[in-house]
């Protein structure tokens, strides 16, 4: 970081120059630093921990003091809370391929939804319209979604777009904006309350 007196012969300065250099103010000081630019901001990978996190994110806000409380034990080992230790429990379980668990202690043996297989696609204007009916619900908690503009897109978190809440028999209506145009294939998998994947199921494509 460069501290400035003066910058581009003004009091201050901010924003990128030449995509070179930034300017911007830190506590009242005006300094330049070079200017940044992430390689690629939106990779696979980062997509699919993003989904993953946001599903995590949601459920915990509208969660049950009972379950919220199994987390304790493991937040008081990591010097942390509740909330902040079933998040990263489960982050490292999906980045491993394991679905999330709503308690601490879930063993992933619960049977998940049963999922009209298969399930529709179709293009509504800029963005996909993605419809799945869950038959039973058993102990289901949420549906992984995957997407890819090849034919089968492989079960695994670099392919994963949504993760979505499905808590009862109903028929839901997802919408998804794809970061190109064209044909994109789909498929899902459930999976139950402690983290237990169900079938595969074969979705549609555009």
């Amino acid at each position: 970081m460069v501290k400035l007196r003066g910058p581009m012969l003004s009091v201050s300065a901010s924003g990128t120059l030449a995509d070179t250099v930034s300017y911007s103010n830190w506590k009242g000081r005006t300094y330049a630093r070079r200017t940044v630019t992430s390689a690629n901001p939106k990779t696979a990978a980062q997509t699919g921990r993003r989904a993953m996190f946001s599903f995590l994110t949601a459920n915990w806000a509208d969660a049950y003091d009972e379950w919220k409380a199994t987390w304790q034990d493991q937040a008081t080992a990591l010097n942390t809370s509740p909330y902040h230790a079933y998040v990263a429990k489960n982050l490292e379980d999906w980045h491993n391929y394991l679905a999330p668990m709503r308690y601490s202690n879930g063993l992933r043996t619960i049977n998940p939804g049963v999922i009209t297989d298969p399930f529709t696609a179709a293009w509504e204007e800029h963005r996909i319209k993605l419809t799945i009916t869950m038959t039973t619900k058993n102990n289901n908690w949420g549906f992984i979604i995957y997407a890819s503009p090849i034919p089968a897109p492989p079960k695994e978190v670099t392919s994963t777009v949504l993760v979505i809440p499905m808590k009862n028999v109903a028929t839901y209506s997802i919408f998804w904006t794809p970061p190109a145009p064209g044909t994109w294939y789909f498929a899902g998998t459930p999976f139950a309350v402690d983290g237990n994947l169900g079938a595969n199921i074969s979705g549609g494509s555009t």
